[in-house]
């Protein structure tokens, strides 16, 4: 007996020795494990850093090439020399531009993110002076709101003579206080108000007759509104305050500014009508179909998102009861989210747990030990949450659906001893004895198996991107669960066991064989007189596994039932607000008898955090909530078609509703992707577009839309000959058609807690009029024609200019063919053949989906090497483990058997339940292996010891292969978003579980009959 057997005996021995000592110890633990668990946090996905940054540029007056040229572009080389930067992506549209920066998923994004605002600032002084900083956006979980409140005027509200401007006020100054106040809460932010305006409308006939421009109105509001701020006098000893009195505070007192032309004087109420109004900007919000106000919610990092729920209903209720005539609507919980999710994982838990216990007391005869092993399970599972939370975890889907998978994990460890320990009764050995020698016995094997389910995964941190980081959570979970009930099984099971059995016989049932057992022992017998034929069929299902591969469907990551949905339109037009939320308006009063409630977002978001996603006044915003899941790929092709017959120019696109998941995980919309250059003119143009457009619509390949890539516009060409004859300065032209076009903020009015701006505001006409008609004073006071110094032409610009590492390129989305990846590869090269100025390259969902399975496959192979050299440490033996090896190549082909049948893909999900398959499997396999060999080392001829071996293991095998696939079975029936996830990798399991049990019964003994010595006549 050598040191180490001696000291696992003594160990043993002492802990029988003292049951009381023991009980009260796990108790101990249980307790602090209870605790633990009480305080855990909880939320929906672990809090990871997401590895993007994002920079949002605003420059309203400056077209989307300009801004590129002046300061998208030398920002993003800036921001090129960042470390840790995978890739940058921008997009340039007029007035403002989005950066996204993604790093890899080892980078320290707070790091990251104080050296992109170090870059930031060290450029930002080479940027036009008007222009604001770019704003930098760090994207973590946090981000998401906590759901959205939608503050809709009731029927009521209007009757009462009230105005939308006056419930913008009520919301900027009462509710988002009151909301922020509370502690839970990080910041409420808001879109869809309607922002007070002081509109001065001109009388072109009464300016024209006092000799009047536009200019002087502008020059007088200015005059009058000026704040000097405090200034100070000195008066003998003292020191006073001289404060300057504006004499422009109301309304009223702008309508009593003077203007003058030489002796005559006017007020400007007399030429101009000068309102107080309200106004929505460049976007508005709608809440099915009824103007509203949406507010985001975001809570701490540290608050759970039911204590932000509750807290925020109650002040919500307050609120409702001081203001009868105001609905509120909370939409995209994502409390219900997390509250569905896990409390159908929790059932899944303890289903799985029920289904176990009741398997143990069909399986084994005698009452007591399935007690014994049905108490194994909670305690491991308390235990295992102290541990959690000392780690640092939190209780999200994804620790959770890995105690879901430990659970059977944990009764096969207890399982083995205590039959071990059984074996040895039937012997005829003691209680006493018995327990420590069936204990001894197994303490090994069962360390060295689930070191080989810890193994498989430590390859998975050689993941790219955020998956990697991800399922960290449920590596963590599974690896502590194991090794808290390899702990509970060695030292607490067989100190119940002794305690409940030292003074019982064994009952005659249990000396019995079962009908199973005697059937196993005659099937065995046949397999092995027929080797050779079955070691081939085994073989064959390897091949079959690829085949099986080959036929199953892949992508990223599973397909989730969705409720609800978000839906973009670019209408393609150069639309106004009014027109787009006319457009809007006729699209939902058509679709909302399918959906239960609808939110639109026209034009332009006022959302401070909306993750530097911006979109155009001619682009609309839907959410879509149902009553019931909806098939989004019908649904798509209904809008779709509803959409083409009233706006044929018009795109949608869908996405799931924003949730954590989506952002942590930011699946690529567009499976293939091309991406063209122009290498010899840098600059991507509406000509270049349209050579691409008509290549790629002639090949046949797509039918390029070319209005969803460009929208008309005008140049206008100023004549500066004329403009130095005519004595005329251009910021003056400039000036005149910023108010006939758009309207010009002259000025600001301080009112109160309230800044309003002041804007001229002409009657809109056609740019053919306005050129024609309207005349602009030079430096002289002479009255031009607009003319005689501007001329204009109309002209196709680019909507948006995109931008990577390479520069900019125009991007055509290629799903909607039929082709395979390579097929349009070569298609599009082909198409463009003529084109020697274009390069093109390919990007896309369907090569990070290429990238993952290379990733996969790596792993799998690191799993193998690694557990080969834990099998060949314990076996002793270099040549004995690829027994066991060998087994995990046959299993893969039953895990893709039944996510074919189920009609599942595989994906990220299903790939890491083969994985982990690979090392659950093999557990039964090295404990057989390690019987079979100690039964023949005692000299027991080979045979022999082979049936001896699956005799002993037989039962042990078959309770722990179903304890842990019933223990998934409820993953297969439940929903939810947590579940939902994790059925994949369940049917990977379950498949391989099923097969693997077949192989451990009878392939590992043919294959040890081989590898262990010379063949012997059956």
């Amino acid at each position: 007996m050598n040191l180490g057997t001696f000291a696992l005996i003594s160990m043993v021995k002492f802990l029988i020795q003292r049951p009381i000592a023991v009980l009260m110890t796990v108790l101990a633990i249980s307790v602090l494990g209870a605790l633990a668990f009480l305080t855990m946090p909880v939320s929906l996905l672990p809090d990871i850093d997401i590895p993007v940054i994002k920079v949002k540029v605003n420059y309203p007056t400056t077209d989307a090439r300009n801004l590129e040229n002046i300061v998208v572009r030398p920002l993003r080389q800036q921001l090129m020399q960042v470390g840790g930067l995978a890739d940058i992506e921008s997009e340039t549209n007029d007035g403002f531009s989005n950066i996204t920066l993604r790093f890899s998923h080892v980078t320290k994004i707070e790091y990251a993110y104080l050296e992109v605002n170090e870059k930031v600032d060290a450029i930002t002084g080479q940027f036009p002076r008007e222009m604001e900083r770019p704003q930098v956006i760090r994207s973590k979980p946090s981000d998401i709101p906590v759901f959205y409140i939608s503050i809709v005027p009731s029927s009521t509200y209007y009757q009462n003579g009230k105005k939308f401007g006056e419930l913008s006020e009520y919301v900027q100054t009462v509710v988002k206080k009151r909301l922020e106040q509370i502690s839970d809460v990080s910041m409420v932010d808001i879109t869809g108000l309607d922002y007070p305006q002081i509109t001065i409308s001109p009388k072109s006939d009464k300016l024209e007759n006092m000799g009047l421009d536009y200019d002087d109105i502008s020059k007088a509001i200015v005059r009058n509104n000026i704040s000097m701020g405090n200034l100070s006098f000195r008066n003998g000893h003292y020191i006073y305050r001289l404060r300057y009195k504006p004499s422009v505070k109301t309304v009223e007192d702008l309508k009593q500014v003077s203007l003058g032309n030489g002796s005559r004087l006017f007020k400007l109420e007399d030429i101009a009508d000068v309102v107080l109004e309200s106004n929505p900007g460049d976007g508005m919000f709608l809440h099915n179909n009824s103007r509203a106000i949406s507010m985001a919610v975001y809570k701490q990092a540290d608050a759970r998102m039911q204590d932000v729920r509750l807290n925020v209903g109650e002040v919500i209720g307050q609120l409702k009861s001081s203001s009868l005539d105001v609905e509120y609507y909370l939409e995209r919980d994502q409390t219900q989210l997390l509250n569905y999710s896990l409390k159908n994982l929790e059932q899944t838990l303890f289903l799985g747990i029920l289904l176990a216990m009741v398997l143990l007391f069909l399986f084994i005869r005698q009452p007591k030990l399935p007690v014994i092993i049905s108490i194994s399970i909670p305690v491991s599972l308390v235990i295992s949450f102290l541990f959690l939370n000392l780690s640092g975890l939190s209780l999200n889907i994804i620790s959770l659906s890995g105690l879901i998978l430990s659970v059977g994990l944990m009764i096969d460890n207890s399982i083995i001893v205590i039959d071990n320990i059984n074996q040895y009764r039937l012997a005829g050995q003691s209680s006493f004895d018995a327990t420590i020698t069936g204990t001894n016995e197994v303490i090994r094997p069962l360390l060295s198996s689930v070191l080989t389910t810890c193994a498989v995964f430590v390859p998975m941190i050689a993941l790219s991107g955020i998956a990697g980081a991800l399922f960290f959570d449920q590596a963590i979970t599974i690896t502590l669960s194991l090794m808290v009930s390899l702990f509970v099984s060695i030292m607490v099971i067989p100190v119940l066991y002794h305690a409940l059995n030292k003074n019982s016989p064994l009952s005659s049932k249990a000396r019995l064989s079962s009908p199973i057992l005697i059937f196993y022992e005659k099937a065995l017998s046949f397999v092995m007189r027929r080797k050779v034929f079955f070691t081939i069929i085994f073989f064959l299902l390897i091949p079959l596994g690829f085949l099986q591969f080959s036929m199953i469907k892949k992508e990223k990551f599973p397909p989730l039932d969705q409720k609800d949905l978000i839906a973009r339109i670019e209408w393609n037009e150069p639309l106004s607000l009014n027109e787009n939320e006319f457009r809007t308006r006729e699209l939902l009063s058509k679709m909302s008898p399918n959906a239960y409630t609808t939110s639109a977002y026209v034009g332009k978001n006022r959302f401070s955090l909306s993750g530097g996603e911006r979109q155009s006044v001619n682009a609309t915003m839907l959410y879509l909530n149902f009553d019931s899941i909806v098939n989004i790929s019908e649904l798509s092709i209904g809008i779709k078609s509803l959409l083409s017959k009233e706006f044929p120019a018009a795109e949608i696109s869908f996405s799931p509703s924003e949730n954590i998941f989506q952002t942590i995980f930011s699946p690529q919309e567009v499976s293939v992707k091309a991406k063209f250059r122009d290498h010899v003119n840098q600059n991507i143009t509406s000509t270049f577009v349209e050579e691409i457009g008509q290549q790629i619509t002639h090949s046949g390949l797509y039918d390029l839309n070319e209005d969803s890539h460009l929208t008309p516009g005008y140049e206008l060409y100023p004549d500066f000959d004329k403009l130095l004859l005519y004595n005329l300065q251009l910021a003056s032209v400039i000036s005149k058609l910023e108010v006939l076009f758009g309207g010009s903020v002259v000025d600001e009015l301080s009112s109160g807690n309230r800044i309003i701006n002041i804007m001229i505001r002409t009657k809109k006409s056609s740019i053919f009029e306005t050129i024609a008609n309207e005349t602009v004073k030079n430096d002289e006071g002479i009255n031009i024609p607009l003319s005689a110094v501007l001329s204009f032409k109309q002209v196709s610009n680019l909507k948006s200019i995109k931008s990577d590492k390479q520069g900019e390129y125009f991007g055509v989305s290629l799903d909607n063919t039929r082709l395979g990846q390579e097929e349009i590869e070569e298609a599009v090269t082909k198409s463009i053949s003529t084109l020697h100025n274009t390069d093109v390259s390919f990007e896309g969902g369907a090569y990070e989906q290429d990238l993952l399975f290379r990733e996969f496959a790596m792993v799998l192979a690191i799993s193998l090497i690694l557990l080969y050299l834990i099998l060949a440490a314990q076996f002793e033996l270099l040549l004995l483990p690829f027994i066991i090896l060998i087994e995990i190549a046959i299993d893969i082909s039953g895990a893709l058997f039944f996510l074919y049948i189920f009609e599942s893909s595989l994906n990220l999900m299903s790939g890491l339940g083969i994985i982990v398959m690979g090392g659950i499997v093999i557990n039964d396999s090295i404990i057989k292996v390690d019987t079979i060999r100690q039964v023949f080392n005692s000299g027991t001829p080979l045979l022999d010891a082979i049936y001896e071996g699956g005799k002993r293991r037989f039962k042990p095998i078959v309770m722990t292969s179903l304890t842990t696939i019933l223990a998934l079975v409820p993953l297969l029936f439940m929903g939810g978003l947590g579940v939902e996830l994790q059925i994949p990798l369940a049917l990977s399991i379950i498949g391989g579980l099923l097969l693997g049990t077949i192989v451990s019964l009878f392939f590992i003994p043919i294959m040890f009959f081989y590898f262990s010595g010379k063949p012997v006549q059956v």
